[in-house]
């Protein structure tokens, strides 16, 4: 096992959520538009990621109200997916993604797609699976 802080101080919160793939022009300015998009109407994001490949940006969106998010970012015209996610947030401390992928590991669960990103003394990661039910339980 990987020694390090991962939920050191019982602060590690692990749920079940959504990502939206959104399938945009690889252009200038895109990702500000459906970002735009989504501040006008109040929607409140917890993460993004995105690239581009073969002339489509691809945005992968964790939102607070996802519902929401995809049915604006479809009525804007975009193609939209919803896949499901575990979402992880605990104390940004050095050893507290280590421990995470261990725990992944030693399930035997083959991750499809992860980010993370922290700010404030707290991290989110965000973890993709073929079973995102055995993902979560793994974690917790």
């Amino acid at each position: 096992m990987i020694e390090g802080t991962f939920n050191q101080g019982g602060f590690m919160k692990v749920e079940k959520s959504s990502q939206l793939i959104v399938h945009a022009p690889d252009q200038p300015g895109e990702l500000a538009k459906v970002m735009k998009q989504l501040s006008d109407a109040g929607v409140n994001g917890r993460a993004f990621a995105g690239w581009a490949a073969d002339g489509v940006g691809r945005i992968i969106l964790v939102m607070e109200d996802n519902a929401k998010a995809l049915s604006l970012l479809r009525d804007a015209g975009y193609e939209v997916r919803e896949e499901p996610v575990a979402l992880v947030t605990d104390q940004d401390a050095a050893g507290s993604g280590a421990g995470i992928a261990q725990k992944i590991a030693e399930a035997g669960i083959n991750l499809q797609t992860a980010f993370a990103s922290s700010a404030g003394g707290e991290y989110l990661t965000v973890l993709q699976a073929e079973d995102v039910d055995a993902l979560v339980e793994a974690l917790k």
